[in-house]
């Protein structure tokens, strides 16, 4: 994917992407994160005066629309990242999706966040990790029951059926080149 990064007009960058240490200075390139990845960040410390300077080169902080908001929200709960993803990485995502359908421009979302590439890969934004791999296929969680293995529609300590406890486990996995259905 970092072929992806090339050809992006807009950066997306997630939090890890920010504290990463990394300079973004192609002046060719916006780089954006959305207002509440900022608000992750306390005010005063080295973090947050890193986000400063990066912000000094150009680092642009931008609120999602709500129709793409409700697209993510929709979309993180059919694959079952919606207890996965904080509420900034929703907004993150729901940024991306408005870059390149409002803006109209190419993107590329830099996050080591699995969730947020997950859910990214689901949606055909480009991503790029910055210190890790990166996910090689996209999974769909569900929650199961440990005991009488039932899959559950909706998040619950216990299972209703048996008492047993819940988690959280794939219940498919996609090659990355498999469209969405």
């Amino acid at each position: 994917m970092d072929a992806e990064k090339q050809t992006a007009e807009v950066l997306v960058v997630d939090t890890s992407a920010i504290l990463s240490g990394k300079q973004f200075d192609n002046p060719d390139v916006l780089i954006i994160t959305a207002a509440l990845i900022a608000e992750e960040l306390k005010e005063g410390g080295r973090d947050y005066r890193w986000f400063e300077y990066l912000q000094a080169k150009g680092l642009e902080v931008h609120s999602p629309s709500k129709e793409s908001l409700t697209l993510i929200q929709k979309i993180a709960k059919t694959y079952g990242e919606h207890k996965r993803l904080s509420v900034a990485d929703m907004h993150l995502l729901a940024l991306a999706v408005d870059v390149m359908r409002q803006w109209e421009k190419t993107v590329c979302i830099l996050s080591d966040d699995y969730s947020i590439q997950n859910i990214a890969a689901y949606l055909n934004i480009p991503f790029l990790a910055l210190s890790q791999k990166g996910i090689t296929k996209k999974f769909k969680w569900v929650i199961r029951c440990q005991g009488c293995h039932t899959i559950l529609s909706e998040s619950a300590d216990a299972c209703p059926f048996c008492g047993s406890p819940v988690s959280y486990k794939v219940q498919t996995k996609k090659s990355m080149n498999e469209k969405k259905r």
